[in-house]
């Protein structure tokens, strides 16, 4: 089977923090428990004036992203998960198609309508049920990546004989990283290395140096895009295009990437520490006994002097 007639699947990981896209950025940021929760999609138009692009302009250049992919060839499928500060879901396909692997193949009228009343409908469900003790500023972008990688392994098991499937993820973030991630994520991308799955990242705010990580071990591509009115622009230029013509191209060139790791016992970013013999966790400072796997670790000293026998 040539490359031109192999399937694709993208998988895009969506960060829709209440936080970061301002619905309740103000009332989280002076305390007030008094703010009030609203899960209708347009309601998260008011975003804070550091953020350019409104939740329903993303939704919606996410929606036409996924419609050239699946135009691209007949064979493409597509899946979306919506990232939040306490959990993700997958927004497409539906949770039953997900449940029994019946999602849709290719961009027929009724796909494409599917996917644009898929979106909207499980975003805006998902946004009406974040409770509002649990709104932090960081999104478990980690536990996505482990979603996106578990539909990968389960549309590969139900390939036909000789059928091959190119995978690839992109994560679509405007949240900091959480160095309490470090772990989970660093071993998502590493499955990901295993399985040839290629991890894309577009960022809106801060760099992200975990997605850095994922995107050179994995041969992806890292972008934090300047305007973020032009997502979709830098979407179906810069994302769209599978991994041979990507070869032909004038791509965005590679950042450098900070490979320091964050110790498990402050979870802060260090040049040099200490590492578990058997479980392999990382520490600033010498414990005596491993925090993760409880080890304990035998400190050698200095030679010992043994006194010789007197001899007769």
């Amino acid at each position: 089977m040539s490359s031109e007639e192999d399937a694709s699947l993208l998988v895009i990981v969506l960060d829709t923090n209440c936080v970061w896209w301002g619905e309740r950025t103000e009332g989280v940021h002076h305390g007030s428990p008094h703010h009030q929760k609203n899960g209708n999609l347009n309601d998260a138009n008011h975003a804070s004036d550091s953020s350019q692009i409104l939740l329903t302009e993303l939704v919606d250049g996410v929606i036409t992203f996924g419609n050239a992919h699946l135009l691209t060839n007949h064979k493409n499928t597509l899946a979306i998960i919506a990232c939040q500060a306490n959990r993700s879901q997958y927004i497409y396909p539906p949770r039953q198609s997900v449940a029994t692997h019946n999602a849709a193949t290719g961009a027929t009228a009724d796909t494409l309508q599917l996917l644009k009343n898929s979106v909207k409908g499980e975003l805006s469900h998902l946004l009406s049920e974040v409770d509002d003790r649990e709104l932090f500023a960081e999104s478990i972008t980690a536990g996505a990546l482990c979603m996106a990688l578990c539909y990968i392994h389960k549309k590969e098991q139900h390939l036909m004989t000789g059928e091959k499937l190119n995978s690839k993820i992109l994560v679509i973030k405007g949240t900091d990283d959480h160095s309490e991630q470090y772990m989970n994520f660093m071993n998502a991308v590493f499955t990901a290395q295993k399985k040839n799955v290629i991890i894309d990242a577009c960022i809106f705010n801060h760099d992200s140096g975990l997605l850095q990580q994922a995107c050179d071990i994995t041969n992806g591509i890292y972008l934090k895009i300047p305007h973020t009115k032009g997502l979709l622009q830098y979407l179906l230029w810069t994302y769209l295009p599978d991994q041979a013509t990507r070869a032909k191209m004038s791509l965005p060139p590679r950042t450098h990437v900070d490979y320091r790791a964050a110790c498990f016992c402050h979870r802060q970013l260090i040049d040099r520490g200490f590492v578990c013999s058997v479980c392999l966790s990382i520490f600033c400072d010498f414990q005596a006994i491993c925090s993760t796997c409880r080890t304990p670790y035998k400190i050698l000293g200095g030679p010992v002097l043994r006194k010789k026998k007197k001899t007769a």
